[in-house]
């Protein structure tokens, strides 16, 4: 494992590589919702090229669409998504349909991109015409899983932080969680660093700074995680 320093913390919503040594992140809140890529190379992390999202807008998840080389981008309760360029120009913005209740998180899967809302549920959304094509549930030895929140697709299986658990999941396609890593050791990473620099998270915070953030680095076969308001972002390999 690996910890890279990130030079200004967000609130993380969305995290996925473009190319081998590019990080793009999402982030949320009123006012102060961003669209960044990061360059790991550097130390700490820098973020070469921002979009600040308007005020109005609570920036959730994101993904990157290789086949055209756009940005999707999520927002909370504004049933907003956007859809950027290469050099992170606005295109177009796009209705979220009224079947997914919120914003959460976003990945992309052969074409499709595959959206969370909070539930157990997970549509999967034409790219072009932002419509649901189809949607599966998320299940845990039979019982509904709910609160699934960032997503990233590999290898025929999803990856899914649940907010406020330190757990990520790997899910079958199906939607059964096939396995889950414990990572809270990073909370404890965090707080530790805090606890070193004099710094303090609100109750507000600790309810909220939690795990959220997962990028697959295929070029080294490892995750590239983080969360909340974190100042670091973790290179792990799972076992």
């Amino acid at each position: 494992m690996k910890a890279y320093p990130i030079a200004e913390t967000r609130f993380v919503e969305g995290l996925e590589f473009i190319d081998e040594t590019h990080l793009m992140m999402s982030s949320g809140s009123y006012g102060n919702s961003h669209l960044d890529i990061l360059d790991i190379e550097t130390d700490p992390m820098e973020t070469i090229k921002s979009v600040q999202i308007s005020d109005i807008y609570f920036g959730e998840g994101v993904t990157y669409v290789p086949e055209t080389g756009e940005t999707i981008m999520l927002t909370y309760r504004k049933r907003k998504a956007f859809r950027f360029n290469q050099d992170l120009e606005l295109i177009e913005e796009l209705t979220i349909p009224s079947m997914i209740k919120e914003g959460w998180g976003m990945t992309h899967i052969d074409g499709d991109l595959l959206v969370s809302d909070g539930s157990q549920m997970l549509y999967y959304v034409d790219p072009e015409t932002f419509e649901i094509t189809s949607s599966i549930a998320v299940t845990d030895n039979g019982r509904p899983l709910t609160r699934i929140n960032e997503l990233e697709h590999v290898n025929g299986k999803i990856y899914a932080n649940v907010f406020q658990l330190d757990t990520l999941l790997e899910i079958n396609m199906d939607g059964t969680v096939a396995q889950k890593y414990d990572l809270s050791d990073l909370l404890k990473q965090e707080k530790q660093y805090l606890r070193d620099h004099g710094l303090n998270w609100s109750s507000y915070d600790h309810a909220n700074n939690v795990l959220n953030g997962i990028a697959y680095h295929e070029w080294t076969d490892t995750f590239f995680v983080t969360g909340k308001n974190w100042h670091f972002i973790y290179q792990i390999r799972l076992n």
